[in-house]
């Protein structure tokens, strides 16, 4: 939680579109795309799941889930990163 309260983007609306091909990013900071190779692990949370690269983090909350299904959404992650499930 400490590493998130520090991001540029906490607390602010950031519009994330996932796809097959990586992330797209766009908030008050600007756009951003990346590939799936730079979050190679996720932590799947009852709440969310949190990708993850060193000390680089992306908080992905179940309830900001605009289009498909969470079922898509835990499918497509787990397809391009190592998921650890901590709850369900």
């Amino acid at each position: 939680m400490r590493k998130l309260k520090k991001s540029r983007e906490f607390g602010k609306e950031v519009t994330l579109i996932v796809s097959d091909g990586g992330l797209e990013a766009s908030g008050p900071n600007g756009r951003s795309s990346v590939k799936w190779s730079a979050y190679p692990r996720s932590v799947r949370y009852a709440d969310g799941i949190l990708l993850t690269r060193g000390s680089a983090i992306r908080w992905l909350p179940n309830s900001a889930l605009a289009e498909g299904t969470l079922p898509e959404v835990l499918a497509l992650v787990e397809s391009k990163t190592q998921m650890r499930t901590l709850s369900t």
